[in-house]
């Protein structure tokens, strides 16, 4: 596929999961989190494989500023 999917509240239960989920069909991700710790050991556990269809953001999405960077 040639979607690329945007997660919020990636790092921990079922935003985690979701972005699991998407990764393991092949999709391409960018996950986004306020906790950086945590989304980068959900990134070491649980999203090793993922390679370049992961990208991992830590940004405050209720910030437009972060928002539009992200």
């Amino acid at each position: 596929m040639s979607r690329v999917i945007l997660v919020t509240g990636a790092a921990s239960g079922i935003g985690r999961a979701i972005t699991s989920r998407f990764l393991g069909e092949g999709e391409r991700v960018v996950a986004v989190d306020l906790d950086q710790a945590a989304l980068e050991q959900a990134r070491r556990e649980a999203w090793a494989d993922a390679g370049e269809r992961l990208l991992a953001v830590v940004a405050d999405i209720s910030q437009a500023e972060q928002a539009e960077s992200a």
